[in-house]
């Protein structure tokens, strides 16, 4: 069946020489916004979250131009499949659907996930290990390794191992790279604050002071279309695979997509 079926037309446009604070201000209103990339009305691209979070540096003076992502496009008469293949194989969240050099709209993950014929198989026969983070490590050490191991979310355990929350990329968006509101500068003209995240220096606090302390979690006994549920249901991109109270692994949206469409 085709992905016109699950298109959405609730985009936002930017173009590329904006300022990356307007893409920001997007993203702090709606977490799964789709930014669309424009050059003198021509689409150029899109904008993913995720890219804030590898760039690691101060971007208050960066236009749009420098997270501009190129992204494979869907047609209204892609199928499902087909979309999940291209969405795993690009590193974002949603693609344009194109039609005559013209963007319809864009086809989100969960709706593509919706839509898969999901195969009975348990959970044990896809769970990878997670990389894992003590509630007391520091936020440094989070951003670090979302931009190193290109993930963008990782299960949170106390010092006995036991799970206790997980930390997203969403969490350290909303907080350590959004844009804080304008001061006054001299003669009452408008000054801008510097990087938030270099301004408080709180990347050393401990990173149980952003986790999401709600957590949904299968074990390896549940069956992949079980986890599946979830993650449609709850518009999640992961569960926590769990032994009792110790996380043994994750499974995604992608780990689900390479099932499918091998």
């Amino acid at each position: 069946m085709p992905v016109s079926e699950i298109i959405k037309k609730a985009i936002v446009k930017v173009d590329i020489e904006d300022p990356i604070s307007r893409v920001l201000g997007q993203f702090a209103k709606k977490n799964d916004a789709a930014v669309l990339v424009y050059q003198k009305n021509q689409y150029v691209g899109i904008v993913d979250k995720r890219k804030f979070i590898r760039l690691r540096n101060d971007i208050t003076k960066m236009k749009v131009r420098r997270v501009t992502t190129k992204v494979p496009q869907l047609n209204l008469g892609t199928n499902f499949k087909e979309a999940a293949r291209l969405l795993l194989t690009a590193d974002t969240h949603f693609l344009p659907v194109v039609k005559h050099n013209l963007v319809q709209g864009v086809v989100h993950i969960h709706d593509v996930l919706a839509k898969l014929k999901i195969p009975h198989v348990k959970v044990s026969e896809i769970i990878k290990k997670p990389i894992i983070l003590n509630e007391k490590d520091p936020i440094s050490k989070a951003l670090n390794i979302l931009k190193q191991k290109h993930i963008s979310r990782i299960p949170v355990v106390d010092n006995a191992g036991k799970l206790v929350g997980i930390l997203t990329e969403t969490d350290l968006l909303a907080h350590y790279f959004s844009f804080p509101a304008w001061k006054p500068g001299g003669a009452g003209k408008p000054g801008m604050k510097s990087h938030p995240a270099k301004e408080r220096n709180t990347t050393k606090l401990p990173v149980k002071n952003e986790i999401t302390t709600l957590v949904f979690t299968v074990t390896e006994d549940n069956t992949i279309k079980q986890a599946t549920e979830i993650m449609t249901n709850k518009k999640i991109a992961s569960v926590i695979v769990v032994d009792g109270e110790i996380p043994v692994g994750l499974v995604t949206i992608k780990d689900i997509f390479r099932i499918v469409t091998t």
